[in-house]
């Protein structure tokens, strides 16, 4: 760990607090090691770079609805606001339940993107071969197999066997989690180098490295709204004296009890 070159009171001289704030937190130096702004940086600049080219349009679009939809109610609702200050106890509770959902959304569609994922005839031939013909499966991998069967396989060979002969490639739709689920079982299986089946084998698992690479980049954006949305929750609570865990408490009460 990088030592910090902190203001040392035992000498006889004058500590300027502004300047000593600003130099550990503000300096260049500081910029340059934040660990959170350099991975967000990296965050986007591979949403910047793949973006584009892998996420399925449709779960994109919702994605995008319900992340600026969180972020202009949090900007509406500013607790620093006189709409926020001016309500009285009772509304700021159901403002916090509104805004509670608002964030389950955006998680749920951050969750839901889907990837387009393009494959040639023979990628896509060798990936159900190996999964159904070449690979064993204990009882735990074969619930898994069956899992990506039903969601990813069986939906894509639809698609490849309407597919017109001139067709080169085609371009099926992927969850996250059938990706996780095809590099799990796919990462058990060898090829040896120098085969057409090696030449498969790498592309399909680099590009779904690619597709997982992306997810995680709009994980650290994930990241920083549940941030922003925890220190609005905080900040909220503290206006009608509660904890983050009063107010959880009390919110499972109400949900027991409507139940």
């Amino acid at each position: 760990m990088e030592e910090k070159n902190l203001f040392d009171f035992t000498a006889n001289q004058e500590f300027d607090l502004n300047a000593e704030y600003d130099a550990l937190f503000h300096g260049e130096e500081y910029k340059q090691n934040n660990p959170n702004e350099a991975k967000l940086k990296d965050a986007e600049s591979i949403i910047a770079e793949f973006g584009s080219l892998y996420l399925e349009n449709t779960s994109l679009t919702n994605y995008e609805s319900a992340y600026n939809n969180l972020n202009e109610f949090l900007t509406r609702f500013r607790t620093d606001s006189d709409e926020v200050k001016n309500m009285t106890e009772s509304d700021r509770t159901k403002l916090f339940a509104y805004g509670k959902e608002l964030f389950s959304n955006y998680n749920a569609k951050y969750s839901s993107i889907c990837f387009n994922f393009e494959l040639s005839r023979k990628e896509w031939h060798y990936i159900d071969h190996t999964l159904t013909n070449k690979l064993s499966y204990n009882g735990q991998e074969i619930f898994n197999y069956w899992e990506l069967y039903t969601k990813f396989i069986e939906p894509t060979n639809e698609i490849f066997k309407n597919l017109p002969k001139s067709i080169e490639s085609f371009t099926p739709i992927c969850s996250i989690q059938s990706l996780v689920l095809l590099y799990h079982l796919l990462m058990k299986h060898e090829e040896k180098g120098g085969s057409d089946s090696f030449t498969y084998f790498r592309t399909v698992l680099a590009e779904i490295g690619k597709m997982t690479k992306l997810f995680n980049a709009y994980g650290v954006i994930l990241e920083r709204v549940t941030n922003q949305f925890q220190n609005w929750v905080n900040s909220l609570n503290a206006m009608d004296g509660y904890n983050s865990d009063d107010r959880i408490k009390e919110e499972n009460v109400e949900e027991k009890v409507t139940e």
